[in-house]
């Protein structure tokens, strides 16, 4: 079920001129394709055999999962969306099951660890709440980001919700608080709803990003224009290109 660490090093070889393995790599990346059961409708072990393993129900985990259940994992390809749509029946499905999965979650007694549904303690599934804005939706991402900063983190001796991986919980917060994620295996930042009025980061070198969203905090979670600079973007996303030069990011919201 690893399958970002194949097509990140394919496109780190590929920058470095080193081709040879390359397309193995990312045809590897896709291999998760292979354990979508269209009757179970999530991504399962299969047997020896090539039948697909039984699930008792979506949330229970399994030893083909690692840390995880059925509804984290179906998420785990962030460097192929666009192929994960299509394994589940299209962009406007994906998008279905992505919603469900989290009223699911906003609606469910929280449990102790490991959470069932969306679980932000681990990181398989910590893009999800993003992925919404790879298919233009910033509305429903603003919502998702909006509802796991409010309810996963507090300023309490427990405020981080798992363990801080290398930083990995604390940097998502600081990523949501400027509403920009950088998504595994890409060259893609996804964005939604900031919750910063203004920040300025400090790039490499000389260059500043400058984010700057007024109505950030106030319940306003669409988009009435988000601007690079003097451009309004087309689609709620940026490339590292853009961003690693640095600029200015504002966020024109509204309800």
């Amino acid at each position: 079920m690893r399958t970002v660490a194949p097509i990140a090093l394919a496109r780190m070889a590929q920058g470095l001129g080193h081709t040879a393995g390359t397309d193995a790599l990312a045809l590897r990346s896709t291999s998760y394709r292979n354990l979508y059961d269209p009757a179970q409708r999530f991504l399962v072990g299969r047997h020896r055999d090539g039948t697909f393993a039984q699930l008792p129900r979506a949330e229970a985990w399994q030893d083909f999962f690692a840390e995880g259940d059925a509804w984290q994992y179906l998420w785990y390809a962030p460097h192929d969306l666009d192929g994960l749509a299509a394994l589940l029946g299209g962009r406007a499905t994906l998008l279905t099951r992505l919603d469900e999965m989290f009223e699911l979650s906003m609606n469910a007694r929280r449990t102790p660890l490991p959470e069932v549904y969306y679980w932000h303690g681990n990181e398989p599934d910590i893009h999800a709440p993003w992925i919404p804005s790879a298919f233009d939706d910033f509305a429903a991402a603003s919502r998702y980001v909006d509802w796991v900063r409010s309810h996963r983190y507090t300023a309490g001796p427990n405020g981080i919700p798992g363990n801080d991986d290398a930083g990995t919980m604390s940097a998502w917060y600081v990523f949501a608080a400027l509403g920009m994620f950088p998504l595994a295996g890409t060259d893609d930042w996804l964005l939604a709803a900031p919750s910063v009025t203004d920040a300025e980061v400090t790039l490499s070198g000389t260059a500043t990003l400058h984010v700057s969203a007024p109505a950030a905090g106030t319940g306003a979670l669409t988009a009435r224009s988000v601007r690079w600079g003097e451009e309004t973007l087309a689609h709620p996303r940026m490339t590292q290109a853009q961003v690693a030069t640095g600029g200015h990011l504002t966020f024109d919201q509204g309800r």
